[in-house]
């Protein structure tokens, strides 16, 4: 009986997650080198979740500090979001680009955000070999899912009304991110 509980609710959960993936957002700009996961899926709760209607981002995450972030209290940031994974080798390759973002935009209204398909456990113990500046979430199936996110790494940009600006999908530099910044932060100041 108890088995039988489970499947059905394993089957449950698996027919969302598989809609949400067939009808997830389709956010606009794309660009090559990504890789493609094997997800490291754990038995732990989903405590984050995000999704996108029309061009407006809704998200509700915490991060690995216990830190809550949502699109509600961080209206009038620019918020920066990376998609990654530990097994990603593009994605090891441009964190040390990313954490110069985080120190160029110390003093700005830019919050940075990286959600990861790893545990809390796994995430922990790849930043003490390649730290990472960005408020680091763990578990993030759900956010990921929510937004539609297929290749990695990805970056998203949301912009101080809560409406995304850019996507990128593969390994960014630290010019390339900047100058989409800046013209989110230009734009929000005209």
């Amino acid at each position: 009986m108890k088995n039988s509980f489970l499947i059905k609710w394993g089957m449950v959960l698996f027919a969302v997650l598989s809609f949400a993936t067939v009808y997830s957002l389709n956010l606009t700009g794309t660009k090559s080198n990504t890789t493609s996961p094997t997800p490291l899926k754990t038995s732990a709760p989903f405590i984050s979740s995000a999704s996108k209607t029309n061009n407006f981002i809704e998200y509700n995450i915490i991060d690995i500090e216990g830190n809550k972030w949502d699109n509600i209290d961080l209206s009038g940031s620019v918020v920066v979001f990376n998609f990654w994974f530990s097994a990603c080798p593009p994605c090891k390759k441009e964190i040390p680009e990313l954490n110069k973002l985080v120190d160029h935009y110390a003093d700005k209204n830019v919050i940075f955000i990286a959600v990861s398909l790893n545990n809390h456990y796994e995430v922990e113990n790849y930043i003490e070999k390649n730290p990472f500046k960005y408020h680091l979430v763990a578990n993030g199936d759900a956010v990921i899912d929510g937004l539609g996110i297929n290749a990695f790494p990805t970056q998203i940009i949301i912009d101080k009304d809560g409406s995304l600006f850019q996507k990128i999908q593969g390994k960014v530099t630290y010019l390339e991110m900047k100058n989409y910044i800046d013209k989110v932060c230009s734009k929000q100041q005209e």
